[in-house]
């Protein structure tokens, strides 16, 4: 087995890493992680080695084969390194929260607030939130109906997720499509959150000693989601009994604390990966007219309490995952030693999964891998059922630790999804690609513009 220190990958100085090469050369850039991704498979191979940050090593692996190996290598506790600054605002006031939340939280903490937090948020209490999201589904549609041709559909799918946020976690509508102050401001202090996460993740880290400019902006954001959040809380029972938050409330596990974490986790993290992933998604339907008329014959047979039927609909999801996923991959710190493509890796490492790159490429993804074709995952109609390793897309990672509102998150798509093709033909006057920002969350480099064609 080849060492540790024979890894490949871009020369790191004392005291500075490589941090240049994305400051000062511009020959890697943190909001175009894929094109970094791809350069350094290409350059180096399946396994990378970089320290942008000196002394602070991250290991990028490409092969679906050592992502399993990675999280096998997990532990029982799957522990990661991210959101640090939002871990130290939120530790600099223990009169409001008792941790960092579940995102940068690590070990048994993390282990208590994670099972205490996915526990009521089961299918029941989605299936009872399901009418509710149904009807918010016909909101969006018919506020779109009315604009025919949208600028950045984007815009409005942030309103429409936060929405269904509101009912089913608050168990209240907080007027998100109509342009409420609130809903308004959760949208952006959200993106702000989102938009500096990666940069104090990735600097020197100069925030831990004074105030950057980074760490203010998440500071001055959170500080607003931690306002609203605690007007919540404490006004929760005047809304509906079946929420989230109330749900957290008769548990005797979490105190008010921890629900103020869980819920401000909840506005920030929901709103921009849904949104991003069904503004690519809608994108992709109207450049596809085959894939759009056979979703259209689907649709006349599926209604939102019969989503099973929606085989066609899933797979569109699945595929738009795969080609734009929510994040670029994901992160562990090792707990134990592991091998990937026979290199030797120690624990404590931090290995980050290049899971968008590969799910591009022909050695991991071999028919049509740059293609929106979501027939590859059905065994029917004539197409065949490509198998592809189970590693390979990841959009809501995997195990323990794989994200706590995926369930939500699916729901809803799938929701909003069928009744979009009910609606409407989708038109594009783009065919080609979106361009891709990496701000934590990956999103359209341009404006997603779309015509919506009501049907008969």
């Amino acid at each position: 087995m080849k060492p540790f220190s024979s890894i490949p990958g871009p020369r790191s100085w004392p005291l500075i890493g490589n941090l240049h090469e994305y400051t000062v050369s511009k020959k890697y850039d943190f909001q175009r992680l894929y094109k970094n991704g791809l350069s350094k498979y290409r350059e180096f191979g399946p396994v990378v080695k970089e320290e942008i940050v000196s002394g602070l090593p991250i290991v990028w692996i490409f092969d679906p084969q050592d992502v399993k190996a990675m999280f096998m290598a997990e532990g029982k506790f799957p522990s990661r390194r991210s959101h640090l600054a939002l871990e130290h605002y939120r530790k600099s006031k223990p009169e409001v929260y008792n941790n960092g939340g579940l995102l940068p939280t690590n070990g048994c903490e993390w282990s208590r607030l994670r099972l205490a937090a996915q526990k009521p948020l089961t299918m029941a209490l989605l299936e009872g939130h399901k009418k509710a999201i149904n009807e918010a589904s016909l909101d969006f549609c018919s506020k779109i109906r009315h604009q025919r041709s949208v600028d950045n559909i984007l815009e409005e799918l942030k309103g429409f997720f936060l929405e269904v946020t509101g009912l089913v976690v608050l168990g209240t509508s907080l007027k998100a499509m109509q342009g409420h102050n609130e809903a308004e401001t959760l949208i952006k202090a959200a993106m702000d959150t989102n938009a500096h996460v990666l940069k104090t993740d990735n600097d020197l880290r100069l925030w831990r000693f004074f105030e950057t400019a980074d760490y203010k902006k998440i500071k001055a954001s959170q500080g607003q989601i931690e306002e609203i959040a605690l007007k919540y809380v404490r006004d929760s029972r005047k809304f509906s009994s079946n929420s989230l938050i109330n749900c957290y409330k008769d548990q005797n596990c979490l105190d008010s604390k921890d629900i103020v974490t869980i819920i401000g986790d909840f506005l920030f993290a929901g709103i921009d990966t849904s949104a991003n992933s069904m503004a690519f998604l809608l994108h992709e339907l109207a450049k596809n007219e085959l894939v759009q008329e056979s979703l259209g014959r689907e649709v006349q047979n599926v209604d939102f309490d019969s989503l099973k039927a929606f085989k066609l609909g899933k797979a569109i999801i699945k595929e738009s995952l795969r080609l734009h996923p929510i994040s670029v991959g994901i992160g562990r710190n090792l707990a134990f030693d592991a091998a990937f493509s026979g290199y030797f890796i120690p624990k404590g490492t931090l290995v980050v999964t290049q899971n968008q790159i590969s799910c591009r490429l022909p050695e991991f993804c071999p028919v049509k891998p740059d293609s929106f074709w979501p027939f590859r995952y059905l065994n029917n109609e004539g197409h065949n059922d490509e198998r592809l390793h189970p590693f390979l897309a990841l959009p809501f990672g995997f195990g323990p630790r794989m994200c706590i509102g995926r369930r939500l998150a699916e729901m809803s798509m799938q929701i909003l999804l069928l009744q979009v093709a009910k609606a409407f033909f989708i038109h594009t006057d783009n065919d080609g690609d979106l361009g891709c920002i990496n701000y934590l969350i990956n999103q359209p480099e341009y404006p997603v513009k779309l015509t919506f064609q009501p049907k008969k």
